[in-house]
């Protein structure tokens, strides 16, 4: 078997996988679901099509990611002209209303998981760069929702240090990255004085 057709039958598979997810999240949204039914449905496709976790995780959050640029392109005059600031706002919408479909599927908070989730999150932005600069206000949306902790955040950034020190998303993130080094300082000060 020729190495390159199995890679491309291999991504292909992958994406329609991840087009099935996104359809299916698309479709609860329009038919009012609740999480728990969309989960259940997702986590029967999963079995179905013999896709890992880590394949899950990437396809909800982007499919939470496209149904934002869906809400954001509503209030605006359709993608080309869509505002950042209103898909942020969409973005905070979805992932309050609907946190528990990508918490279900991150695996009881471990690490791994929630580096996975950032990782489709970055990969999102790459087919999506004109929204790119909303990175780090998604991340700090997905840390304030649970999603993502402090932890997994700063070991992304150790990571992306390590593989490439000159990342965009490192740049554009330096922001939410300080501020969540401070915040974890100022943490560590008050449990000390409690102490």
């Amino acid at each position: 078997m020729n190495v390159s057709y199995y890679c491309q039958v291999e991504v292909s598979e992958k994406e329609k996988y991840e087009e099935e997810v996104r359809e299916t999240i698309a479709r609860a949204f329009a038919m009012s679901h609740g999480v728990l039914d969309t989960s259940h449905e997702i986590s029967s496709l999963k079995m179905v099509s013999n896709r890992s976790l880590e394949e899950s995780i990437f396809a909800v959050i982007k499919g939470l990611l496209s149904q934002s640029v869906n809400l954001a392109s509503e209030s605006s005059t359709g993608y080309d002209n869509l505002n950042p600031s209103a898909f942020l706002q969409a973005v905070v919408k979805i992932f309050s209303d609907w946190k528990q479909l990508a918490v279900l599927f991150n695996g009881a908070g471990i690490v791994e998981n929630q580096l996975t989730i950032i990782s489709a999150v970055q990969e999102f932005f790459e087919t999506n760069s004109k929204l790119q600069q909303t990175f780090p206000g998604v991340l700090k949306v997905c840390y304030d929702n649970d999603v993502v902790d402090e932890d997994a955040i700063l070991v992304w950034r150790d990571r992306t240090k390590e593989k490439d020190a000159s990342s965009s998303y490192l740049e554009i993130a330096q922001p939410f990255l300080s501020w969540l080094e401070e915040a974890e300082s100022e943490d560590e000060s008050e449990e000390d004085e409690s102490e």
